[in-house]
């Protein structure tokens, strides 16, 4: 897989240093702000790229097959967009989109053009979601969900904490998910149910597109 990336910032070095150690896949082009050449550049002689400032001449003279965005989450869509009409595979950092309408868009288009669209979201693929699932039912009504990254996962069932999974591996770059949920005496929604409302859409999106190729 010979992949362009398109952005500069941590989560960016997060995904050169663990591409660098896959022996399939090469990074060959850099896409950056004017501002912000001079850390593209750097990037790229740590890891043997090309830089671009400007993105449609990324697209079309890059040495790529894939493209990796991972830019501010407003930029997300229209840049995953651009790769995909121009023929390009994409991982898009999460969120993948702003709506779930967005993320059907890219969908369609993906499953148009026969392509390969990944949100870089590895939740759903690990041992903590189903662990939450299994243990979700002790809690009766469910009003508010907070999610964090660290290394282990938690339920908060009235007022005590109970370990439900564990990654071991202190320090490693893999994202886990610290979940607990409190049972309120309220019926009210919160701003929060319409946000995970958009990343169970967006995850069911995906899921059919990857079922139908």
């Amino acid at each position: 897989m010979r992949t362009g990336v398109a952005g500069n910032g941590t989560i960016v070095r997060r995904f050169l240093k663990d591409a660098a150690q896959v022996e399939d896949v090469r990074t060959t082009a850099i896409c950056v702000r004017e501002r912000s050449r001079e850390k593209g550049e750097e990037l790229a002689r740590e890891y043997g790229m090309k830089v671009y400032t400007d993105y449609e001449a990324f697209l079309r003279g890059g040495d790529m097959d894939t493209v990796y965005v991972g830019l501010i989450n407003t930029q997300h869509y229209s840049y995953a967009k651009q790769a995909l009409l121009a023929g390009k595979h994409v991982i898009c950092e999460k969120p993948l989109t702003e709506t779930a309408a967005q993320a059907r868009e890219l969908a369609d288009l993906a499953r148009e053009k026969n392509l390969f669209l990944w949100e870089a979201f590895k939740l759903p693929y690990g041992s903590i979601l189903p662990a939450v699932k299994e243990h979700v039912k002790e809690l009766g009504p469910v009003r508010v969900v907070q999610c964090n990254s660290a290394s282990r996962a938690v339920l908060c069932l009235g007022g005590e904490e109970t370990e439900i999974a564990c990654q071991p591996e202190k320090g490693s770059l893999k994202p886990e998910i610290q979940a607990f949920a409190r049972q309120l005496q309220t019926g009210d929604r919160t701003p929060c149910y319409e946000m995970l409302k958009h990343s169970v859409q967006v995850m069911e999106i995906l899921d059919d597109l990857n079922n139908s190729l």
